[in-house]
């Protein structure tokens, strides 16, 4: 791998309005360590950040192994758990926190933090993520990701700027998909 990819100041550089240097020191939470949160979690601990909170509800499962970064050792043990144990293990510095609970149990003070990644697979679950989201301050935001087969995309929210919220660009037929649990499978 060249030194360009591993850094992970040019792998976040593609997130709009992502101010890197103000990431270092800042309390991250990454709801979902699925496909695209298991990946992000270790570039975050990489890139500086002072608090990694992890939000997944689910176990790792075999067919998560070809995709997600995780081992046929994790499988069974709740995702959040598996992946702030090894980032923890990696980075002793730096606090990780997992929760291994559906996003909409934890109290709002938990989504007290300078970033907000969802990193999320249902459209339930990015609304309960984007409407719990910090906006205090200017430097909080909400960044909205999710993966398909070997695509991904992201999208920035950003309090203060023109960005749309994620729910600006919904129809009738977002919302009346609310309760699928997994949108991006056929």
């Amino acid at each position: 791998m060249s030194e360009m990819v591993s850094s992970p100041e040019n792998l976040l550089q593609g997130l709009a309005g992502l101010e890197l240097k103000r990431l270092r020191n800042a309390a991250v939470v990454i709801a979902g360590a699925g496909n695209i949160g298991s990946h992000l979690a270790p570039l975050l601990a990489r890139a500086g950040v002072r608090l990694l909170r992890i939000i997944d509800r689910d176990r790792v499962e075999a067919k998560n192994l070809a995709n997600q970064d995780f081992r046929r050792e994790h499988v069974g043990g709740w995702k959040a758990e598996v992946l702030a144990e090894r980032i923890q293990g990696q980075f002793p510095g730096l606090t990780v926190e997992a929760r291994p609970l559906d996003l909409e149990n934890l109290p709002l003070g938990q989504f007290d933090v300078d970033v907000l990644f969802g990193a999320l697979d249902s459209r339930r679950a990015r609304q309960a993520c984007f409407r719990r989201s910090p906006g205090r301050s200017a430097f909080r935001r909400w960044t909205a990701a999710s993966a398909k087969d070997w695509s991904a995309a992201c999208r920035c929210s950003c309090p203060a700027t023109t960005t749309a919220c994620l729910e600006c660009g919904w129809g009738k037929a977002d919302y009346a998909r609310l309760a699928e649990e997994y949108p991006c499978e056929p």
